[in-house]
């Protein structure tokens, strides 16, 4: 079992009070959305808002642990009395001995990353392919 704080949703003190546009979905998101820079004249790349969120992590949860390279198998309430009860199954994406792990973890919150955020930036330098 982990700190009580092993993930959580990041809520600063700008975030409205209720930020969720569907009734019942919790975030830690403005309503707005994110913000781009618009002077950048091009649309922003996955590793911006993954520096952004990782300054979040590690500027308002000294207890937060972040799983990178990871799969979420399963995730369930283990009581539906009990909010901040979840049980996981997770598949870290990195061999070990020439096997994938599976892990069993109980975290107070669950927070999947999904979309462009999971995908690698690589820049093309010429030679990079070979």
């Amino acid at each position: 079992m982990f700190s009580s704080y092993e993930l959580a949703c990041v809520i600063t003190p700008q975030t409205p009070e209720s930020p969720a546009v569907y009734e019942g979905l919790e975030t830690g998101f403005p309503e707005t959305g994110w913000s781009s820079p618009t002077s950048l004249g091009r649309r922003e790349h996955h590793c911006s808002p993954r520096e952004t969120i990782e300054t979040y992590l590690r500027d308002y949860s000294a207890d937060l642990r972040v799983a990178y390279n990871t799969e979420v198998v399963d995730a369930h309430r283990r009581s539906s009395s009990q909010a901040y009860d979840w049980k996981t199954r997770t598949k870290i994406r990195i061999k070990r001995n020439g096997e994938i792990p599976m892990e069993k973890k109980v975290f107070d919150f669950v927070v999947v990353v999904t979309g462009t955020f999971d995908k690698p930036f690589v820049p093309g330098y010429p030679g990079l392919d070979k």
